[in-house]
């Protein structure tokens, strides 16, 4: 809000860089995969030029210059049409009031929610997979879906580690299956990081539970307050990794 974005449902939602979102068949809301070399408005466009695939480590990133011009163009559109059109292309809604500021970088200044992003969206999505709800896709089609009851027993089990938890760690898990408005950033951050791979180990295949530790030992690490360079690497690539995975 404070960038005057149009936020993350955009057709270029990200703060940091240039990537565009597309629309599923027969949906509403942008969402941006990395491959989207099979997505029907890449197939039948005739422009060579489109993006087929985006490269995790090579995304094209906004600048201050860019980001400063873009604003610019929006807020003195000649038109509301003119104005609506461009702010939907850039992703953002006109010239922030902190832009006058000598010592704010856009859009570096800005980091990422982390919050959000990771606890209360990519965990929670991950979720959904696994239990068949994740936008009507493929449900009860895939090998990676609990099976039925599975889900309620491990928030059954979440809930219950909590009598052999030290109070230091924070308060009771909550049960994450049947108990949503207990489950904050907060305690999904514990489970993640030390409630999932206990609970989760021969419920999941192979393969996507090793998927789901690496994503829980990437977040420990951005979790530090100190990092080498080599950490600095492990997590820049592991991510990279780690959402090839997530689209295969």
């Amino acid at each position: 809000m404070l960038m005057r974005m149009k936020g993350h449902n955009g057709y270029r939602p990200c703060r940091m860089c240039n990537i565009t979102g597309v629309i599923p068949p027969g949906g509403r809301v942008y969402y941006v995969p990395l491959d989207r070399s099979m997505h029907p408005s890449v197939t039948s466009n005739s422009n060579n030029s489109i993006i087929k695939k985006y490269h995790p480590l090579n995304l094209p990133l906004r600048t201050p210059s860019e980001f400063s011009q873009h604003s610019f163009e929006v807020q003195s559109a000649n038109s509301i049409h003119q104005s609506d059109e461009l702010s939907r292309i850039y992703g953002i809604k006109g010239v922030s009031a902190f832009s006058q500021l000598s010592s704010i970088s856009f859009p570096r200044s800005f980091p990422h929610d982390f919050m959000h992003m990771v606890f209360e969206n990519n965990l929670e999505n991950l979720i959904l997979h696994w239990t068949g709800r994740f936008k009507d896709l493929g449900a009860g089609m895939r090998s990676y879906e609990f099976k039925k009851g599975v889900w309620d027993a491990i928030g059954a089990a979440t809930s219950a580690s909590g009598s052999t938890i030290p109070s230091c760690f924070g308060p009771n898990p909550p049960d994450v299956a049947n108990n949503k408005q207990a489950t904050t950033a907060d305690s999904w951050c514990f489970w993640l990081l030390y409630i999932g791979p206990v609970v989760l180990r021969e419920q999941l295949p192979e393969e996507e539970f090793t998927h789901f530790l690496q994503f829980s030992k990437l977040v420990e690490l951005c979790l530090q307050f100190k990092y080498t360079c080599e950490e600095v690497r492990k997590i820049r690539y592991g991510f990279a990794n780690w959402v090839y995975k997530y689209e295969e």
